[in-house]
């Protein structure tokens, strides 16, 4: 976290199925100084030791794991307890349908670009947004905040259901001060045994 006095620097996490980050990132550059996690399916590591040998010669913690699931599980024995998902839908419709986010920040811009809209928004339409419990709801510079938590079920729902699990509560917004318009951040609880861990989630 950029200039913020910490005493305990968070993990930089990347969800990487086929293991296709270059090696010259900064990311992987600067793993030495900064805790950073790479995680790939089983598959993608057997087909590039070489690749995953590098990364763990960078002091990247190379991880092979079933699914976004089974990595964050892997976060929680490297000692997460909550992960911030900043990511795209694909990744978010994932641990959407496996019930594993916990809470959902969602970040609006004074102004949208184009004919963007409530697209910016998926998977999760703006009817299911007013459905959800609203936890807190503020500014953050000129941009509208909004944090929802959704309802426990069971893990394993369909895509429909709402994501389980117990988290911290959230009474303020995170310490970044400007998101794009629409975007989400998902917190998720790791946890070393089952059920799996929970998310938070935003796209970049």
């Amino acid at each position: 976290v950029r200039g913020v006095g910490a005493r305990r620097m968070p993990l930089r996490a990347v969800w990487d199925p086929r293991l296709t980050i270059a090696l010259d990132r900064a990311l992987v550059r600067t793993a030495l100084d900064h805790r950073t996690g790479v995680g790939c399916t089983p598959a993608a590591a057997a087909a590039a030791p070489a690749r995953v040998a590098a990364l763990r010669a960078a002091r990247a913690a190379a991880v092979a794991a079933a699914g976004a699931a089974g990595f964050l599980r892997a976060l929680a024995a490297l000692g997460c307890a909550t992960v911030l998902v900043e990511a795209g839908p694909g990744l978010v419709r994932a641990l959407d349908a496996a019930s594993l986010i916990d809470d959902l920040w969602v970040f609006t811009a004074p102004h949208a670009l184009g004919d963007a809209g409530p697209r910016t928004l998926a998977p999760f339409a703006q009817e299911r947004l007013d459905s959800l419990r609203r936890l807190w709801a503020g500014r953050r510079g000129a941009d509208r905040g909004d944090l929802y938590r959704l309802p426990a079920q069971a893990p394993g729902a369909t895509a429909r259901s709402k994501p389980a699990g117990k988290t911290r509560s959230t009474r303020s917004p995170p310490s970044r001060a400007h998101w794009p318009s629409g975007s989400r951040a998902t917190r998720t609880r790791a946890s070393s045994a089952p059920p799996a861990p929970r998310s938070v989630h935003s796209p970049t």
